[in-house]
């Protein structure tokens, strides 16, 4: 009985091992997949048993510790902000004077330049800082710098993010080649790579999209031709959209218009975030993982059940369709 009990028990381990689906997750800029903060939707898929799932880290170079940077060569405060560096520069650079007694002193404060930084930030400076007097060389390639850097804002973030999205839709491509996965899912960032993936052929199984933002990461070209996002897939019923009514990010009324050139099912949610971490509550975004892989084992069948058991050209399927027709 023990024996035949562990035989059971394996048998049953297989089974559960055999419906497991092998899941790609390419994950939002903002989101960790790895170390131990995990994000909510990641996490939720991999807590699951039933799933395995493979979350390559897609190396976005705009992340979360560097976004706030984006958003501030994106406003138009910066260009406030340079011309105030530039104008502290100067002054600091050209309104000193120096003698042997005391060093070089700031003409308004008669302070040691470094020494009135400190105070005026409430800083520390090092102690060998104390009476170093900045050349004004170095403000000027400062300035020229700060001017250079906020003409080109946009060129540079453009040529940025450029780079990054072929980095990590590389990355994306050589995930699917490797992990033969069931079911692909992206949110934001990962969403728009999914996009791409389902455009060049590379993937064409159930997909679920969170949020895509792929008019975003290909801004130029989407831009030049708005219809370079209609796929006309084989079976769109398998491509499964979720995206917040209220996303901040990417407008839900101009999304809609893209989910419904390509026949995908979308699930409008009302919330108000981009993220859409509602997902991660109560094992919902497994659950559509299971639906919609199941929905493209239905599609498969079907088509399969359309097709002749014989080939029309032999003489047997032109008997049988002879005498069907009569």
């Amino acid at each position: 009985m023990p024996a035949k009990a562990k035989a059971q028990e394996q048998q049953g381990a297989e089974g559960s091992q055999a419906r497991s689906l092998k899941v790609l997750y390419l994950h939002g800029y903002e989101e960790r997949v790895s170390g131990k903060q995990l994000s909510l939707k990641p996490r939720s898929l991999m807590e699951r048993e039933d799933l395995d799932v493979h979350a390559p880290e897609l190396l976005v170079w705009v992340t979360q510790w560097n976004s706030p940077l984006w958003q501030v060569l994106a406003t138009p405060y910066f260009h406030f902000a340079v011309f105030c560096a530039i104008c502290a520069g100067e002054v600091v650079a050209n309104h000193g004077y120096y003698t042997p007694e005391t060093g070089t002193r700031l003409s308004l404060t008669r302070l040691p330049p470094v020494q009135w930084l400190s105070n005026a930030t409430g800083v520390d400076a090092p102690w060998f800082l104390d009476d170093m007097w900045v050349p004004p060389v170095l403000w000027l390639g400062l300035m020229v710098t700060l001017v250079v850097v906020c003409i080109f804002r946009t060129e540079i973030m453009v040529m940025a993010v450029d780079r990054s999205v072929n980095t990590t839709y590389n990355i994306a491509k050589n995930a699917v080649a490797r992990h033969k996965p069931d079911v692909v899912v992206g949110y934001d960032w990962g969403g728009g790579l999914v996009f791409k993936l389902l455009r060049e052929k590379v993937w064409a199984g159930p997909t679920i999209m969170v949020s895509p933002t792929q008019e975003v990461l290909w801004h130029t070209q989407s831009k030049a031709d708005p219809s370079m996002w209609h796929l006309q897939l084989k079976r769109p019923e398998q491509v499964l959209v979720a995206h917040a009514t209220n996303d901040p990010i990417s407008d839900f009324t101009e999304a809609k218009r893209t989910y419904e050139a390509n026949n995908f099912t979308l699930e409008a949610i009302d919330w108000p975030k981009h993220n859409l971490q509602i997902l991660a509550k109560d094992g919902r975004l497994a659950n559509m993982v299971r639906a919609v892989h199941q929905i493209a084992e239905n599609l498969e069948k079907n088509g399969q059940d359309d097709e002749p058991d014989a080939d029309p050209s032999s003489g047997g399927a032109g008997e049988e369709t002879g005498s069907s027709s009569t």
